[in-house]
């Protein structure tokens, strides 16, 4: 990197990165950022020469922003291998956030899931059983679960089978709940399974016809 010896104060041009982020003081810019107050003292003085690449990253995925956009406010001109050595470190720590972010979220989904299991289990049983009797007392709760489908849909969480329907028995897919079968066997369809995005979640319970 290019060394002045001239003082150059950048913190006019730090403060526009940070307002396209809503990032309101240097305070908040170190804690979003996770660097020490001397790192933030070293941008606005244009010192990008002291400060490591790794924290040169962290400023550059705080204000959001490429490291060429990142390097050119700060008035320095770099070579173009190093221009492409932080780029390329930039794109990684970019992935690996993405990475983290996405495992966090099946992570939250799964843990939710697993607490929704027994209404999952259940739940669609009760409505087949008020769609086909009007009469059935839990009619006016039917309302009231369709912000929980709506919330399954996002997550994909998809229902499988469809309850009363004689199926062929697969006991990768199916649970037996009441009677015996041999894999192939028809059996009939008690309770919905579910697939959480490309894993089966829970499967679907069957009995045999004769039980």
């Amino acid at each position: 990197m290019t060394d002045s010896t001239e003082p150059f104060d950048y913190t006019d041009a730090l403060r526009q990165l940070m307002a396209r982020v809503g990032v309101a003081s240097f305070k908040e810019l170190q804690r979003i950022a996770a660097v020490s107050e001397w790192q933030v003292r070293q941008l606005r003085r244009g010192n990008l020469q002291t400060m490591r690449l790794e924290n040169l990253l962290k400023f550059c995925t705080a204000l959001q922003v490429s490291p060429e956009t990142f390097l050119a406010t700060f008035g320095v001109i770099e070579s173009s291998s190093e221009v492409e050595t932080l780029r390329r470190e930039y794109q990684q720590l970019q992935n690996e956030i993405d990475r983290t972010r996405d495992t966090a979220t099946e992570e939250f989904e799964r843990e939710s899931l697993d607490v929704l299991e027994s209404f999952l289990t259940y739940w669609h049983a009760a409505a087949h059983a008020v769609e086909n009797n009007p009469q059935f007392p839990a009619k006016n709760l039917l309302p009231l679960v369709k912000p929980i489908e709506k919330l399954l849909d996002r997550w994909q969480v998809e229902p499988i089978g469809d309850i009363g329907a004689d199926v062929s028995y697969d006991p990768q897919q199916h649970q037996l709940a009441k009677g015996t079968a041999q894999p192939g066997d028809l059996v009939r369809v008690t309770h919905l399974g579910y697939r959480h995005r490309d894993r089966l979640f829970l499967r679907v319970k069957v009995k045999s016809i004769e039980s």
